[in-house]
């Protein structure tokens, strides 16, 4: 009798499990749906009001699409912010040797801040420190970082380039203060300089961002403070894929992805829709295969768009495709990750780019 009890018992224990685990199952494919459906929406919104987004958030669309869809279709948008970037590297190149050109230049640069609290706070940092004068060789490694990536080399730009060389940038990108400011832009820098073979910096800059943040010391960082670690965390992942070219080590990053997981709770409250996007992203670069953590990020994003206009609007509810479409890119991304990314494109192999090269610029 105690034997058919306890064997009654356990049936009724293993049809609960199969019961509830059956409706995890469904729960977790229908909610995978409606985030590809969400996926196809965005993609639909922005590939139709193209229009309506700036020449800057034009080329990122395009760029970050093309890598996750592999569609030719983007690549039309691509080349023409590569016109853009050479012409402006020409630019810098040409007069490199000019101190009070490269001077204007960060002052230009510093004059472009917004009047909100981030901006402020960086526009405050460039006025401070000592390094002010870099900002022109920051923004140098952006554009040839840039052209790097879509197969056209520094070394065409061999006086800007000789100039980055002889620079002391590396005491910048490790500058506490500027970590504080820019964690996100130091970790894209670093891993720039490592692609155009200037200098190679990746493993100090992440123990320097390791003591600067420490887990224990979330709870005293402002909200500006929390989301400037956040966006450090997962542009270390993004640039060490190239953005979205290849897949990275989950063993080298697993100190991201457990920090991740073990304060997602907190992350979830305090986190902005891009972050919570980028951080799926960065779990799927890595490989992580834990869904649900990777569910609670989707529904949270899901919870955040907008039945009418198919986006996720800002914290203030603005609808702008323009200001938005880092968000819901990323969004997309999250949502609808492929199971193959789409380095490039190599415009050095596309025919269209190699018959209209831009002035000052041969492939021979």
């Amino acid at each position: 009798m105690k034997l058919f009890s306890r064997y009654k018992a356990s049936l009724l224990i293993l049809s609960w499990l199969l019961s509830n685990g059956v409706q995890a199952a469904i729960a977790t494919n229908a909610e995978q749906q409606a985030a590809n459906k969400a996926a196809l929406k965005i993609q639909e919104v922005y590939d139709s009001n193209q229009l309506h987004l700036t020449p800057k958030r034009k080329a990122h669309y395009a760029l970050r699409m093309y890598r996750l869809t592999g569609q030719e279709k983007y690549v039309g948008e691509i080349i023409n912010h590569v016109y853009r970037l050479v012409s402006r590297v020409s630019w810098y190149d040409a007069h490199i040797s000019n101190e009070k050109f490269r001077l204007q230049i960060v002052d230009d640069l510093t004059s472009a801040f917004g009047q909100k609290s981030r901006g402020l706070k960086r526009r405050l940092f460039w006025q401070q420190t000592k390094y002010r004068a870099l900002r022109f060789e920051l923004h140098s490694i952006y554009l040839l970082a840039q052209l790097n990536q879509l197969g056209i080399k520094p070394t065409h730009f061999s006086n800007l380039l000789n100039h980055l060389q002889k620079q002391s940038i590396a005491n910048l990108l490790l500058d506490e203060a500027f970590i504080r400011v820019y964690a996100a832009q130091a970790a894209n820098y670093v891993f720039w300089l490592e692609e155009l073979g200037i200098a190679k910096l990746s493993e100090k800059f992440i123990a320097k961002f390791q003591a600067i943040y420490p887990i224990t010391k979330d709870t005293e960082l402002s909200q500006l403070e929390y989301q400037n670690k956040l966006y450090g965390l997962t542009h270390i992942i993004l640039s060490a894929s190239r953005y979205y070219q290849k897949p990275v080590s989950d063993e080298r990053f697993a100190w991201i992805t457990k920090y991740f997981v073990s304060t997602l709770d907190t992350i979830e409250k305090r986190a902005k829709a891009d972050v919570l996007a980028e951080i799926g992203i960065c779990l799927k670069l890595v490989g992580f295969s834990d869904q649900v953590v990777l569910h609670r990020l989707k529904r949270q994003l899901l919870a955040m768009i907008d039945k009418k206009h198919h986006i996720i609007p800002g914290t203030e509810g603005n609808v702008s495709l323009s200001s938005g479409e880092h968000r819901n890119v990323l969004t997309y991304a999250f949502f609808n990750w492929p199971n193959q990314l789409t380095p490039g494109p190599d415009l050095t192999q596309t025919s269209t780019w190699r018959r209209q090269l831009p002035y000052r610029l041969s492939l021979d």
